[in-house]
């Protein structure tokens, strides 16, 4: 086997990192970045909702942080057309990093969230058809995929922990301070999430890796690296990396190498 510092990767690859709010998405982004890098591979991150401007203000709707009229809520199809129109703009602005194959190598994407967290949030949780997931899909990104996607697994109350204390130290609080416990219909919609999750990856076959990142569990650098090692093994395996090469395959061996890693 191949060193790591001795394969190239012979086009972008993309990798979704999903998981309920305050499962440690963030985190675990980071360390993986950290290990891809420490391995010799270029990393970017993007993000649908704070990656731009139009994002970051749709974000606040689904955070409560910007005023609705009256006691107007957002149902599951209104949270999914505003989903959309992040990973529309997302897109938008990052087109040259999803559809332009680099000259020679390629770099690794991992994004934070993508279809599992619709699929999840507004069709399992809000019962919005999956009929116009898909649609909305295939006029907004063309139904365009990542190669691999990571689940980050997490029980219902160590989230819950994690979202009252960055709640608490967004309003000013301090980790000293006795942090006030989740609303119970909160705390429910959570652990319904946390299991819809669970569901989602269990039928989603062999392009998907689960890492535990509950509080009796927390990952660290030395085994994101590890994760990430079999990562690149994988991508070895069906011929997206391997030994460096002087220019990268032409289109059409992107293209065939694309169909195999997705199908």
């Amino acid at each position: 086997m191949l060193e790591s510092n001795e394969i190239q990767l012979y086009r972008n690859v993309y990798i979704s990192v999903d998981g309920v709010d305050g499962a440690g998405k963030t985190t675990c982004i980071e360390l993986l970045k950290k290990s891809f890098e420490g391995m010799g591979f270029e990393v970017e991150t993007i993000s649908e909702f704070n990656g731009t401007a139009l994002g970051k203000e749709l974000k606040k709707l689904f955070l409560g942080d910007a005023e609705l009229p009256g006691e107007s809520k957002l149902n599951g199809l209104v949270e999914m057309l505003l989903v959309f129109a992040a990973r529309a703009q997302s897109f938008l602005e990052n087109k040259d990093k999803f559809f332009i194959t680099p000259a020679t190598g390629g770099k690794i994407f991992l994004l934070d969230r993508f279809y599992a967290s619709t699929a999840v949030y507004q069709v399992m949780g809000k019962d919005v058809p999956s009929h116009l997931m898909n649609l909305l899909r295939s006029y907004t990104t063309g139904m365009w995929d990542v190669d691999y996607s990571i689940f980050i697994d997490c029980d219902a109350v160590s989230a819950a922990k994690r979202i009252q204390i960055r709640k608490h130290l967004a309003a000013g609080g301090s980790l000293q301070d006795d942090i006030p416990p989740m609303s119970q219909e909160e705390q429910n919609l959570l652990f319904a999430n946390t299991l819809q999750f669970k569901t989602y990856f269990k039928s989603q076959g062999t392009k998907t890796l689960t890492i535990n990142n509950s509080e009796n569990q927390v990952l660290t650098h030395e085994v994101a690296t590890q994760y990430a090692q079999s990562i690149i093994d994988l991508f070895s395996f069906f011929g997206l990396a391997g030994e460096p090469m002087q220019a990268a395959p032409t289109t059409e061996a992107v293209e065939a190498l694309t169909e195999t890693v997705q199908s």
